[in-house]
């Protein structure tokens, strides 16, 4: 029973984790123009981050993988 408990706690953590991404997401799409036209290099790089999952380099070509 507290194993279950356990995962449950863990699986509610992670799901609040993503709801908050999201929400900084919204906000950042919301202001993109404003982060690329007068936003700081670290914001401009922190908003890239949050859109990129990784970026798989091979024999003559370059895949980006996101996520939305």
């Amino acid at each position: 029973m507290q194993e279950q408990i356990k995962k449950l706690e863990i699986e509610l953590n992670n799901k609040r984790i993503r709801e908050l991404s999201r929400e900084d997401f919204k906000r950042a799409i919301n202001n993109l123009e404003s982060i690329f036209t007068n936003g700081n290099i670290q914001a401009q790089k922190a908003f890239l981050r949050s859109l990129i999952d990784n970026i798989v380099v091979g024999e003559g070509k370059i895949a980006i993988n996101y996520s939305i």
